[in-house]
């Protein structure tokens, strides 16, 4: 027979949760209807004008006093939208702009008729991937061109 020891204390001593209904966190930004989001609601900034407006505000940020920064800061949040420490790090200069790297287009290697002809090796091997395609090309290739030849004539 088993014997279960009772806790003396609760093992779980946080109060019961109750479902009955969400409330917003104030932390949670997606469920807060704040003053910024009334007011860009449908005159949003693009991104090239938030960076023009942090490039003029730059300066004037960097040269002002410390109330006069809050309110530069506290307008340039209102207006872009911005988190306060993001937009504190774009306006002292340690947050820069990233550009979109290029994609590279890359030129082919092989033309054509490379490409039949390996299209001819990869059926005659049954289809198999690359990884071990590869190793048999070595006997393949001259196979296929005595038969190409063969063929030919």
């Amino acid at each position: 027979m088993i014997h279960y020891r009772v806790a003396r204390y609760p093992v779980f001593p946080q109060p019961k949760s109750y479902f009955s209904e969400i409330i917003p966190s104030g932390e949670n930004l997606t469920e807060r209807d704040d003053a910024s989001r009334r007011i860009s609601e449908g005159k949003e900034m693009r991104i090239a004008d938030r960076y023009d407006m942090a490039r003029d505000l730059q300066d004037r940020y960097q040269r002002a006093g410390k109330h006069e920064r809050g309110e530069i800061l506290d307008a340039f949040c209102l207006a872009t939208g911005y988190h306060r420490k993001y937009a504190i790090g774009i306006l002292t200069g340690r947050q820069k702009r990233t550009s979109a790297r290029k994609k590279v287009v890359r030129t082919r290697q092989y033309g054509v008729p490379f490409r039949d002809a390996l299209g001819v090796a990869w059926e005659a091997s049954g289809y198999v991937c690359s990884e071990r395609l590869t190793p048999f090309l070595k006997e393949l290739v001259p196979l296929l061109e005595q038969l190409m030849s063969a063929s030919a004539r």
